[in-house]
């Protein structure tokens, strides 16, 4: 099991695996899922997972990652509270930007309907335990509706903001420390948060 702390600490794939990689990741059909074990503390945007780029308004891949935010929406200390978020490039949310250069919608970023609208009014925001308790988490999409588990339990669903196929950056990407497959960080080329606690057993389905 990789402890992965906010010192640097991730796994990426990086030079010529990366075309690899693109073959071997899911193109439509989409779940990962994993157990996380969060700390308080590290930096906003970190999270267990990575596979993208989103380098200003160019956006590609998909991520899970964590807000230092509250329950209001409001911004605090990282120690305190971390909101999770998973966000996705697919063809049907690029097409709704026009401009042709990717863009991701972000499951559970509440009260923007241009990133996330969710199927039930009455879903609401993913908090870390910054307890040191593990939690298992789980994320999907179908090529028409994205969902979030939090142990077993669907807590969120969007099917309307992304359709169709995933986009992905290209194999000649580089995200800033090498590669933009990284287990343990939130990564790309102008951005590097590495993820403060725990992953066991991640696993990403076709």
């Amino acid at each position: 099991m990789p402890v992965l702390n906010s010192n640097n600490a991730h796994i990426s794939v990086w030079g010529a695996d990366v075309a690899s990689a693109i073959d071997s990741l899911p193109t439509q059909d989409l779940t990962v899922e994993m157990w996380t074990k969060w700390i308080g503390g590290g930096s906003d945007w970190a999270g267990p997972i990575s596979v993208s780029q989103d380098d200003g308004s160019t956006e590609y891949g998909w991520n899970i990652q964590t807000r230092c935010k509250d329950t209001s929406g409001s911004t605090v200390s990282c120690a305190e509270s971390r909101r999770i978020e998973f966000s996705l490039s697919t063809e049907g949310s690029n097409a709704a930007e026009g401009s042709n250069n990717g863009k991701m919608a972000y499951l559970g970023y509440p009260g923007n309907a241009d990133r996330c609208t969710y199927a039930d009014a009455s879903m609401t925001e993913i908090f870390a335990p910054i307890d040191g308790a593990w939690q298992h988490l789980a994320y999907s999409y179908d090529g028409i509706s994205t969902k979030a588990y939090v142990d077993g339990v669907l807590v969120q669903q969007d099917d309307v903001t992304s359709s169709g196929a995933i986009l992905y950056p290209a194999s000649t990407y580089s995200a800033g420390q090498g590669g933009w497959f990284t287990i343990g960080a939130y990564h790309d080329a102008n951005e590097y948060y590495s993820f403060p606690g725990a992953i066991d057993e991640l696993k990403i389905w076709h």
